[in-house]
C-alpha cells in the first residue's frame, strides 16, 4: 500500500476513512477524517465527526448506524489486504466509542438492528469505494487528514 508508513498508521487511518465514506454516503456532512501524532510518536488519536448531531432522524438513523461499523470493517479490509492480517492493538474490533455510539443511538430510535448486520451493510456499501478508501487512507495516513 504504501512502503514506510508504519501499519499502525495504516490501520488506524482505514478505520477513519471508512467512517468518513459510509456517513458522506448516508448524506451526512462528515469529517474531517484526522489521525494525530501521540507523545512519543505512534499514533495518537483517530476522530472522523459523523455530521450527524442534531440531523438524525427515522430516514436516516440506520445509514448513521452502519457509519458507526463502516470504521472496523474498512479496518478489517485494510489489514486482510495490505498488512498481512496486523490491525492494530485496540484497534483490530472497532473503537468501544463507535460501538457505544451504535448501542446508544439504536437504543434510543429503538432500531432492531445489530452489530453484525451494520457490519455487513458497511461491507457491501464500502466495496463499491475500495478505491477511494485506498487513496484516502494513504492521504490521511501521510499527512494526518483527509476530506471526501
Amino acid at each position: 500500500m504504501a512502503d514506510g508508513i508504519d501499519y499502525e498508521w495504516i490501520a488506524v487511518s482505514a478505520h477513519e476513512i471508512g467512517h468518513l465514506v459510509a456517513w458522506r454516503a448516508g448524506g451526512f456532512a462528515a469529517g474531517p477524517a484526522t489521525v494525530t501524532k501521540g507523545l512519543f510518536g505512534g499514533v495518537g488519536r483517530g476522530d472522523c465527526p459523523s455530521g450527524a448531531r442534531g440531523v438524525v432522524d427515522e430516514h436516516n438513523i440506520d445509514a448513521y448506524l452502519v457509519g458507526c461499523a463502516a470504521g472496523a470493517v474498512t479496518q478489517k479490509r485494510c489489514s486482510k489486504l495490505y498488512l498481512r492480517g496486523r490491525c492494530g492493538s485496540w484497534w483490530s474490533t472497532g473503537c468501544s466509542a463507535d460501538r457505544a455510539a451504535f448501542r446508544r443511538m439504536r437504543r434510543s430510535w429503538r432500531r432492531p438492528m445489530s452489530w453484525g448486520q451494520a457490519e455487513r451493510k458497511a461491507a457491501a456499501l464500502l466495496e463499491r469505494h475500495a478505491r477511494r478508501l485506498d487513496e484516502l487512507t494513504i492521504r490521511i495516513a501521510t499527512t494526518g487528514a483527509a476530506r471526501y
